[in-house]
Order: structure tokens, then C-alpha cells, then sequence
């Protein structure tokens, strides 16, 4: 129980599940073990309901933690002890989604319930597993606001350089007294006055290709929006086929736009982008949720 102890003793709490982010479904058990790819093997004491009805009381259901990952090598190590930790506890798993997965697993976000509960629904697993640095905000299609109320921990954790982040380049000093618009960002966040941050890469970067296949973070100003009739194009460059890009498919557009984000008014701002990075005419990113894209 040691690693779960260390998340309870982090100097401040993480944020508790938004109502937003509950389920009307939720699926209550105990935690039999964890699987290699770190899903939790769930035995089920209170059926899901209604269309979401796939499995009977007393049955067993793997959970997949939803909008966050982790796969930066000896930082995964200590994810899968931090679930070990929570074998026999009681979990309440919130589905993001009215269908398993392709692998069969309920993806949700999860309250952990017991003696160390900081409230009557107990605490947000993936925000205190964020918040300790053993894994970064990664969306999955949860209600919009559910990812983004992790970016505050992951925010803190990244700062501090706990865990996942501990390794990530830190942001040097002349990046935080260089940052501006006019020289295009190289780092620099023109709103809070700092750099990018640490393990954030800069859109300009002449070499981010060469970061490609991994899951990266990635912020800079969009210089401008392109369309065809299937994807919409951020460029956060004027050599398409160099500088990076992210795409986003045209029948995800309304998603964005319900949410006060539409891609098409992007030009000009800086935002902050997540997702796996490929190498295809530069660094490029394919985006499908609101928010992978944060605009500041």
C-alpha cells in the first residue's frame, strides 16, 4: 500500500470528480487485480442499468481509466504498483461510453471509496494518479471539461517535475524572458509570460519531427487554417510540408464548435495541443476530441 500512500500524502488534494463526469450508470465493485495494460479487473457487485446493461451482479468487468496514460518507461513501473495498490478496495467507475471498447473494457473514470475518501464519493483516481506525476492528461472522448479538469494537476506535477515529468526538458530562463509573439513563441507562453513548459515541445521547433511516434504535447501559435472536404488543417507554419501540423476530421467540427472552440476561428492564437505525434510532412498530430486542444 505504499505507492497508494504516497498519492494520499501529496501536499494538496486532487480535484474530485465534476458531476458532469458521473455516469447515471455507474458500475460498483471491488478491485480482484490489474491487468499488464493496466486496466483494473473489477468484480462487479452492482450492475450497470438500462442500455448499458452488458454484465449481471456478481460478474467481472476489465475498466480502462479513462483520458489519461502513461507509457514513458521506468515511470510506468511505478503506475502499475499504484493500482496493485488498490486490489480489494472499493471502486465506483463512471463509463464515458454506452459500449466496451474494442478490447472489451469499460472506459471510466474512477472513485476510489473507503476510510481515505475525501468525500461521500471518494477521490478521482485519475486525478490523484496526475496529480503525483505517474500519468498525464490524455482525452478520450469523456463530456467535455472532464479531461480539462486534469490539466490543473498535471499542470502542478509538470511544475514540480514529478514523475513522467521529472525527465522532460525544463523550460529555460531565456525562453521565459524571450517569450513573445513576435518571435513566434520558441517556448514562450504569451499569456502567462513563461515558457511552453517542461515536457511541452514548441511548434516551431525545426527538429520536432525528429519526436515523432509517442504521445507529445505540443504548443505554439496556429498561423492558419486549411480545409479540404474530409480534414481541417492547423498550421503552425507556412511550409506544410515542413512546419507542424494537427488535423482535425471535418464531421468532428461541430463537436468543437459546441463547445465555444471552433477550428476555423484558431488562426492567430496560441494554443496547446496533445496527441500521438507522426512524422508525415512534418510533425503532425490527428486530433478528434475538444479537448486535446487547449487555447489560450
Amino acid at each position: 500500500m505504499a505507492v497508494l500512500g504516497a498519492l494520499l500524502a501529496l501536499p494538496a488534494r486532487a480535484e474530485p470528480l465534476p458531476a458532469s463526469c458521473r455516469s447515471d450508470h455507474p458500475l460498483e465493485g471491488r478491485v480482484a487485480s490489474v491487468a499488464m495494460d493496466g486496466s483494473i479487473v473489477l468484480d462487479v457487485s452492482a450492475a450497470l442499468s438500462g442500455p448499458q446493461n452488458t454484465s449481471p451482479a456478481n460478474s467481472r468487468e476489465n475498466v480502462r481509466l479513462a483520458d489519461i496514460g502513461n507509457d514513458e518507461g521506468a515511470h510506468k513501473a511505478s503506475f502499475q504498483p499504484a493500482l496493485n495498490a488498490l486490489i480489494g478496495r472499493r471502486i465506483v467507475a463512471h463509463p464515458i461510453h454506452a459500449k466496451p471498447d474494442r478490447w472489451g473494457r469499460v472506459v471510466s473514470h474512477v472513485e476510489v471509496v473507503g476510510a481515505e475518501s475525501i468525500s461521500s464519493h471518494g477521490f478521482w483516481l485519475q486525478a490523484d494518479l496526475v496529480l503525483a506525476g505517474l500519468a498525464e492528461v490524455r482525452p478520450q472522448g469523456s463530456h467535455v471539461g472532464c479531461a480539462a479538469a486534469l490539466f490543473k494537476g498535471e499542470e502542478a506535477a509538470r511544475n514540480a517535475g514529478r514523475g513522467v515529468w521529472r525527465s522532460a526538458a525544463a523550460p529555460t530562463v531565456e525562453h521565459r524572458r524571450n517569450a513573445s509573439i513576435s518571435d513566434d513563441l520558441r517556448g514562450g507562453d504569451p499569456v502567462a509570460g513563461r515558457s511552453a513548459g517542461r515536457g511541452v515541445l514548441s511548434a516551431r521547433d525545426a527538429q520536432l519531427a525528429k519526436q515523432a511516434n509517442g504521445y507529445r504535447i505540443v504548443a505554439g501559435i496556429v498561423v492558419s487554417v486549411g480545409a479540404t472536404s474530409r480534414t481541417l488543417y492547423l498550421n503552425f507554419g507556412r511550409d506544410w510540408s515542413r512546419d507542424f501540423t494537427v488535423t482535425i476530421p471535418v464531421d468532428r467540427e461541430a463537436a468543437f464548435r459546441e463547445v465555444g472552440r471552433d477550428p476555423k476561428a484558431l488562426a492567430g492564437r496560441y494554443v496547446r495541443v496533445r496527441g500521438w505525434m507522426r512524422e508525415w510532412n512534418g510533425a503532425q498530430i490527428a486530433v478528434r476530441y475538444p479537448d486535446q486542444i487547449e487555447v489560450f
